[in-house]
């Protein structure tokens, strides 16, 4: 079982171009060069998963022609990766089922605090419908199709009925092997990457436990975070920082190619940029290794 993974947003939290920006980068009429906030989406078994749903989740969707996923997967609590679960709505409405959210502990906190319109026995006619999963690092977990679920039927001035039951349908379902990384160097801030079989999405890292290296054994491809270049961030990867990340992931775990996302308009253009890391692009010692910068409908199978 092989996964197909879909850039939806390679920006950082600003997005680029950034609001009243007139750079070279923010007015580049490259498509290439406009960055959506952070976000992927996961065709796997006939299933489709989402990676964050930041502040551009509906223009994300819209643009993808989604119509339907089985679940959203959250790396952590930052508006520019919750900000768009609000849109969840429309797949509330057009699909008759609840949303299933993915998340850790503190994560759900955070939700409760900014969508506290979500929860609660008493929630207002049209509030959006999740399911919250709670997920640890201890071991993968399995994410099943939606299908079966309960039919979400409105009743005006009421809100949902949970009540009719949904069509039966066979079972599907993705595994998916969650990988604890931080985000700040003293790592007091611990977020999620994720592996779906061959493919490792992994975003927002500053520090990597060396324990996690054996998760990303055999596999093919990964991408990982930078917002600038020279000197290191204190919550992202630099650019020097994410390309010996990528060397170190094919020395310990065989991948040879690494996408780069989370770019802020400090990266230069895709073109730049491309041109930049093209010196990494080589083999060592008979080992391949392939550095791009990822964008907007990027897709890596």
């Amino acid at each position: 079982m092989r996964a197909k993974l879909t850039i939806l947003g390679s920006g950082t939290s600003q997005g680029v171009p950034m609001i009243a920006c007139d750079c070279h980068v923010c007015t580049s009429p490259d498509p290439k060069d406009r960055r959506l906030r952070t976000s992927a989406m996961v065709d796997m078994n006939g299933m489709r998963v989402i990676v964050d749903a930041g502040p551009d989740f509906r223009e994300q969707m819209i643009r993808e022609k989604v119509r339907h996923i089985d679940a959203i997967l959250l790396t952590h609590n930052h508006k520019d990766h919750t900000g768009g679960l609000d849109d969840i709505r429309a797949f509330n409405y057009f699909e008759h089922k609840d949303s299933h959210i993915y998340c850790e502990p503190y994560v759900l906190e955070a939700l409760k605090g900014e969508y506290p319109y979500a929860f609660g026995d008493n929630k207002y006619p049209g509030a959006p419908e999740w399911r919250v999963h709670l997920i640890d690092n201890e071991e993968r977990f399995t994410i099943s199709t939606h299908y079966n679920d309960p039919l979400l039927v409105w009743e005006p001035g009421k809100g949902y009925n949970h009540t009719v039951s949904g069509a039966e349908v066979p079972e599907k379902s993705i595994e998916v092997v969650p990988i604890r990384v931080w985000h700040d160097k003293k790592r007091s801030y611990p977020i999620f990457g994720y592996r779906f079989a061959q493919i490792v999405y992994l975003t927002d890292v500053a520090e990597f436990p060396d324990k996690e290296w054996a998760k990303l054994e055999g596999a093919e491809a990964i991408t990982i975070n930078c917002v600038k270049i020279g000197a290191p961030h204190y919550s992202h990867f630099c650019l020097e920082e994410a390309v010996d990340f990528a060397k170190k992931a094919r020395d310990r775990a065989g991948i040879e190619k690494c996408y780069l996302t989370h770019l802020s308009h400090a990266m230069g253009t895709y073109e730049e940029l491309k041109a930049r890391v093209s010196g990494e692009n080589r083999s060592y010692e008979g080992h391949p290794l392939c550095i791009e910068p990822a964008w907007d409908g990027l897709v890596i199978e």
